[in-house]
């Protein structure tokens, strides 16, 4: 697992199962192997430098999030990429599966945090966040995705691919909160809480 690049100590991704584990580095070296064996069966080289990893929870394919703002999809098993996802204008800093699967979710230094189908790479949603977002999570059910930023702020963002849709869109906003509760607020939600 040695890397003569710089930048090791980069928390490296696992798959489903803990089966497989990814260790990458700032200059490109992404090495994958099986979390019950102490060396890595696959080494591939990236162009560009590397900022996050993430296994999808449902196949062999591994996203590759980069400083040069593009995010790239291998599959494991063949070597080869797939796709990129291209729309960021500076960095990706995060990057993660939503836990069926279907979405990819990341997160960039153009404040930006976006969802795309990871199955055809199209970008569906594009939120923005003017604090330099951090690296996102996503709830289990795949319908929350929660990032920090600068500012110290938690955010929580609902994934709606469907939002393009007026209807949608309506639908989305009815459930989310898009305001910060007054201090009058927080104690009238602590005080029905007990």
């Amino acid at each position: 697992w040695s890397d003569s690049c710089n930048g090791s100590g980069n928390p490296p991704a696992v798959s489903a199962g803990d089966r497989l584990v990814a260790v990458y580095s700032f200059c490109g070296q992404v090495r994958v192997g099986k979390v019950t064996n102490a060396r890595p069966f696959e080494s591939f080289n990236q162009h560009g430098q590397l900022s996050s990893v993430a296994f999808n929870p449902v196949g062999g394919r591994l996203a590759l999030g980069s400083w040069d703002d593009v995010v790239t999809i291998l599959n494991v098993s063949t070597d080869k990429p797939v796709s990129e996802l291209v729309g960021h204008t500076r960095g990706v800093n995060g990057i993660v599966y939503s836990a069926r699967g279907q979405y990819i979710i990341t997160t960039s230094t153009d404040d930006t945090m976006r969802v795309w189908n990871a199955a055809t790479g199209q970008l569906l949603q594009i939120d923005h966040d003017l604090s330099f977002p951090g690296a996102p999570s996503v709830s289990p059910d795949g319908a929350f995705v929660a990032e920090s930023n600068n500012d110290n702020q938690v955010r929580v963002w609902a994934v709606c691919p469907q939002c393009q849709d007026p209807t949608g869109l309506l639908k989305a906003s009815r459930s989310s909160v898009v305001s910060p509760l007054t201090s009058l607020e927080r104690a009238e939600a602590a005080s029905q809480a007990r």
